[in-house]
């Protein structure tokens, strides 16, 4: 609208100064006196006629700016309210997964615990299915959380050369437990290579592709590849299992879309896994591809660049946590601090079980006390403190005026926290806090 307005204004110019030329010729070429006044009437009413017009025109144009002003503050203040009700949304989110992940990190460990003892097979069904509800329930909050934290901040990208097999053992082999309680089998097959990415949120990619794969999978096999092409490393996720419909593959990567589907499945999720996993994959600029067909399993497939060697790790050695003998920390001595009696207790009497020696604190205070009498020389730190515990293990690393091994555990472990944490040297275990993540993580720390 704006457009033609001014089209037509600036019409109406040339129509007037063609009227005054035509006037002016009039006059020059009349010379009474009568024809003068004639030709000043006819000009002024003309020069009246388009004012009026031209005044109308203006004042739709004037009209039609403030409109358009008016609208577009609207939009600001629209994307204001937005942001500040996503920022609200997550606060909430983090607020309550925190208060929801306290008493459910107690439980599953209690559970964990109370699993590693011999029951009879009645009650061992009775346990697995609590750990399905738990494992539910985890696997809800978490992925509430995660999509909200994608929404408002995403998360920094730290890329670095990594061994792509040892990585993917190690999720595999934290996989193998629920495949073998599926009655699925979950192998691993390629060789060795050298990928460059951020490990952490590819991580995150193949735990729940991987994840997905089982959900879906009734009977079978699911198979994690590597297929190694020219310019880059194919990473994929093949699976028997039911598929996907053609015209569905298009909202698979959709917030809360699921497979409608009669098969009976614990755990099933809200449908966020894939909306995660493809906003990290355009985040990491990772290509994903997906070939389904209904009855005949699914295949994702990920590329990522391969690594030049020159920033290669050390071997990593968290998947000892299914390989390693059944008392790992022999010898070694942990402080376990936290204000929740029921979680640092049951923490030390798994770290106790797996050889260890532990001494519970339930503040900064009772654990200094313990450095200066009964446990004088620990070899690691564990604080369920929260983003606090990061304050703690300095504390008792000025105590110890040494860098001791420290792992912190968090209910809500925000980009901010992970990268105070890594300064820092501190290994983040996020809650609800499993028997064998734990081990795997207290054996990496120690190493």
């Amino acid at each position: 609208m704006k457009e033609s307005l001014l089209r037509e204004n600036k019409k109406l110019r040339k129509i007037n100064q063609a009227l005054m030329r035509r006037v002016e010729e009039s006059a020059a070429q009349s010379s009474t006196a009568y024809g003068l006044f004639q030709n000043a009437v006819l000009l002024e009413k003309s020069i009246q006629e388009r004012t009026a017009e031209l005044s109308r025109l203006n004042e739709a144009l004037l009209g039609e700016l403030d409109d358009r002003t008016e609208v577009a503050e609207a939009l600001r203040a629209a994307k204001r309210a937005a942001e500040r009700a996503n920022v609200t949304k997550t606060r909430f989110l983090a607020a309550v997964s925190h208060d929801v992940m306290q008493p459910l990190n107690a439980a599953r460990l209690l559970l964990d615990t109370v699993s590693e003892r011999s029951h009879d097979d009645q009650t061992m069904k009775l346990l697995q299915d609590i750990d399905a509800a738990l494992h539910s329930v985890d696997d809800l909050l978490s992925s509430l959380l995660e999509i909200a934290r994608l929404d408002v901040a995403p998360p920094a990208i730290e890329p670095r050369d990594f061994s792509v097999r040892r990585f993917l053992e190690r999720i595999v082999a934290e996989h193998s437990a629920e495949a073998r309680h599926r009655r699925l089998r979950l192998d691993l097959i390629g060789s060795e290579a050298l990928v460059r990415t951020d490990p952490r949120l590819l991580e995150r990619i193949v735990r729940n592709l991987l994840s997905n794969a089982l959900r879906y999978t009734p009977t079978g096999l699911v198979l994690v590849a590597i297929r190694k092409r020219p310019t880059r490393l194919r990473l994929e996720v093949r699976d028997s299992g039911i598929g996907i419909p053609r015209e569905k593959l298009a909202e698979i990567f959709e917030e809360f879309k699921q497979l409608d589907v009669s098969i009976p499945r614990a755990g099933a999720g809200v449908g966020l896994g894939l909306a995660i996993v493809d906003r990290l994959a355009q985040l990491l600029e990772l290509p994903i591809e997906v070939r389904s067909r209904e009855g005949g399993g699914s295949v994702f497939a990920v590329e990522i660049p391969y690594g030049s060697g020159a920033a290669l790790p050390q071997p990593e050695t968290a998947d000892g946590s299914l390989k390693a003998d059944n008392k790992p920390f022999a010898g070694r001595r942990a402080i376990i601090l936290g204000p929740d009696l029921e979680a640092t207790d049951t923490m030390s009497l798994l770290f106790s079980k797996w050889g260890g020696e532990a001494f519970t604190a339930a503040s900064t205070d009772e654990a200094l006390g313990l450095i200066a009498s009964a446990c004088s020389a620990p070899d690691i730190l564990l604080a369920d403190y929260g983003a606090e515990g990061l304050d703690a293990v300095d504390m008792l690393r000025t105590r110890l005026a040494r860098e001791i091994a420290a792992v912190v555990t968090m209910s809500d472990a925000s980009e901010e926290h992970r990268r105070a944490a890594k300064s820092r040297n501190v290994f983040v275990l996020t809650k609800p806090v499993h028997a064998a993540r734990l081990r795997s993580l207290l054996r990496h720390a120690l190493q």
